[in-house]
């Protein structure tokens, strides 16, 4: 998890050599009051840069070049629309399956229970080899209910983690429609994730970024080159 509060690319960014780049937290703070930070290659602070000498990009300059990369892409609002409807439908699919499922071990469950109070029943009364018999036979409907049990507490959890609902469904088809808009107004958390939405992964070369969004095929996109003298 990031731990810098004001770095978007941290997890997302690597360095020309391969390595991961984390922010550099400086004193000095920017006109704006932020504090000012460098994305540092992992590679070149482990080996004291023998192994790489990559410069350190200014983070902010770097940032705001793949935020405005991101905002001039040209979404295909009708394909991402049908995504997600297809999407919520093949949840809805799953949860009415997922349900039935449940009444179906709940059932089950009830079912065994029963059994196993009539095999005490009889076997309050019963006496030699039949006992045993009885006894395996308790033993083996309290293993299917175990199983059960555990079955159900898996789907019972699968459905505690589906959060989508219908509200939050048409709350993401708003967000792609107005992606570019919206884009500016999301606090530092928001814009990592819209920004992991979209983007794979990005490369710094030591002069340019290059951004590779998912679905892509060949080459990355570059955004412009820096000016600035980080060392």
């Amino acid at each position: 998890k990031p731990r810098s509060h004001v770095a978007l690319l941290s997890g997302l960014l690597a360095c020309h050599c391969g390595a991961a780049m984390r922010p550099k937290i400086s004193k000095r703070l920017d006109p704006d009051g932020e504090r000012n930070f460098a994305y540092l290659c992992t590679m070149k602070e482990r080996s004291r840069s023998h192994v790489c000498a990559m410069r350190n990009p200014d983070g902010h300059l770097l940032d705001k070049a793949v935020c405005d990369a991101v905002k001039t892409l040209r979404f295909d609002h009708a394909f991402f629309t049908g995504l997600l409807e297809a999407g919520q439908k093949a949840i809805a699919s799953d949860r009415d399956a997922r349900d039935a499922e449940g009444d179906h071990l709940r059932n089950a469950i009830t079912e065994h229970d029963e059994e196993i109070r009539s095999l005490i029943a009889v076997l309050s009364k019963a006496g030699g080899p039949s006992e045993s018999y009885i006894v395996k036979q308790i033993d083996a409907l309290h293993d299917q209910n175990e199983t059960c049990k555990a079955r159900l507490a898996e789907l019972e959890g699968l459905a505690a983690e589906e959060t989508l609902s219908d509200a939050a469904f048409d709350d993401i088809r708003q967000a792609l429609t107005h992606f570019t808009g919206a884009f500016d107004r999301l606090c530092v958390e928001e814009k990592r994730a819209a920004l992991r939405s979209v983007i794979q992964k990005v490369v710094w070369d030591g002069e340019s970024v290059h951004v590779y969004f998912h679905g892509s095929v060949g080459a990355a996109s570059p955004c412009e080159p820096f000016c600035e003298d980080s060392k």
